[in-house]
């Protein structure tokens, strides 16, 4: 911001600010001394002649929208705890995602040289999608597995809900469509192998 203004807008007398902010002391004969302003009472931005040292409003052209827009942006935009998401799952896949951007990425070889593969994942009687009676199944505790990920992950669970346009938990179990997604949603948070066929 200090940098559009003193460029972009302030004539050349007032400009030395910017050597003096960063620690030149050297007064130029001919242009603006800070510490002889002071003893004769002028103001900062104060010109020696009738022009105004600053030039506002600019002549208006195409880079002069451009600093504007900029300028803009530095002063309204705010990062707000609202803005972040409270899923540590989700700050850490857009943390991934902002780093990759400024990765080193290598050329990715031709088709043709690239090298065919095979992924194969053994299981036994792991069940891969649980199902509508595994989630209401307690324990010996008393706890089932939908109630435990809905303790555990609240926010995904509110989430889920909205996108279903659910307002209770009951609604959710009265249509059959809105239950496979159930299941899949409890098998995503439960079971490796669900989360492992899904990636591939």
């Amino acid at each position: 911001m200090l940098e559009v203004v003193t460029r972009d807008m302030m004539v050349n007398e007032i400009r030395e600010l910017v050597d003096l902010g960063h620690g030149n002391k050297e007064v130029i004969p001919g242009r603006y001394d800070l510490a002889s302003a002071s003893q004769t009472g002028r103001q900062l931005f104060a010109g020696t002649d009738p022009k105004p040292a600053v030039v506002f409003p600019p002549a208006m052209n195409a880079q002069w929208e451009e600093q504007i827009k900029r300028l803009y942006l530095l002063l309204t935009v705010k990062e707000s705890a609202i803005d972040v998401p409270t899923n540590l799952e989700a700050r850490r896949r857009i943390t991934f995602f902002s780093n990759s951007l400024f990765m080193d990425m290598p050329r990715a070889p031709s088709v043709r040289k690239m090298l065919s593969f095979s992924v194969m994942t053994p299981y036994y009687s792991e069940e891969t999608v649980y199902s509508k009676s595994d989630l209401e199944l307690e324990n010996e505790d008393g706890v089932s597995i939908i109630y435990y990920l809905q303790k555990i992950f609240p926010d995904e669970w509110n989430n889920f809900m909205e996108r279903l346009n659910c307002k209770r938990e009951s609604e959710v179990w009265s249509n059959e469509e809105n239950v496979l997604h159930l299941r899949h949603w409890v098998s995503l948070r439960g079971q490796t192998l669900f989360r492992t066929v899904r990636g591939m």
